[in-house]
């Protein structure tokens, strides 16, 4: 069994309140979204195991941004990108628009296959594009469909990110009918109802972080913890089939 944290981290905005959160609950395996390299090195200290960046773009001058995994146990992680800017050079974030800033940046998938005390999990963790106020969009559906051509080729997995797509809507759909989807149905939003940016009523209907798996494993235990980021994180224990 392995026990898996995911989260956005919003960038620099919540170090302190994540790490005290990732030193109560200890997990195995941390998903992260939306980190800085140079911030990995202390959640590394916390769950005590290397960081792999995938990374989706650089901002504020030269840093670069993107999703990572961490684990306690021995894992060889690697990531392949399946949408936003293909140039050689990692794109510059730029939000002068919104489009801009959905363009100017790289969508990965990170897998790792993680050597766990009972057997090899294989764990993935992505940030798919962000759309005006949740509304699905071609783009968003191309990038869905770009993601589980890759996520066919991993074989047997778990999947947690920051999809940005709401549960319900059409983008959702294409993964949910593909995948088991392990968010309870009683949670209603992932969106933090305080630290999010968005105002109270845009709160409602968006489970826009999710937790997906194929039939080798089963989720247990899952469940949210908020007050600690704009997106509350998702803890789950995991458990593969022989």
């Amino acid at each position: 069994m392995l026990r898996v944290v995911s989260v956005n981290i919003e960038g620099r905005k919540h170090l302190e309140s994540v790490a005290d959160f990732l030193k109560t609950e200890m997990p195995d395996v941390l998903c992260l979204q939306e980190v800085y390299e140079v911030d990995l090195p202390q959640f590394e200290d916390v769950i005590g195991g290397g960081a792999i960046l995938a990374p989706m773009h650089t901002r504020d001058g030269s840093q670069r941004e993107g999703v990572a995994l961490i684990s306690r146990f021995p894992y060889e992680a690697t990531f392949e990108q399946y949408a936003g800017s293909k140039s050689e050079e990692l794109p510059t974030y730029d939000n002068t628009t919104f489009k801009s800033g959905v363009e100017s940046q790289r969508y990965n998938l990170l897998t790792a296959h993680i050597e766990g005390e009972d057997g090899t999990y294989t764990i993935a963790t992505t940030h798919l594009p962000v759309t005006e106020g949740g509304h699905v969009t071609d783009y968003q559906i191309e990038a869905i469909n770009n993601l589980i051509e890759c996520l066919e080729k991993v074989g047997e997995f778990v999947v947690l990110g920051d999809m940005n797509a709401p549960r319900g809507q059409q983008s959702f759909s294409l993964l949910a009918e593909r995948y088991r989807d392990n968010i309870p149905s009683h949670y209603e939003s992932s969106l933090d109802p305080v630290l999010h940016r968005a105002p109270l009523i845009q709160k409602k209907d968006k489970m826009v972080d999710g937790c997906f798996s194929t039939p080798t494993y089963t989720i247990k235990q899952t469940r949210f913890q908020c007050g600690i980021s704009d997106h509350c994180a998702i803890c789950v224990e995991v458990t593969k089939s022989s």
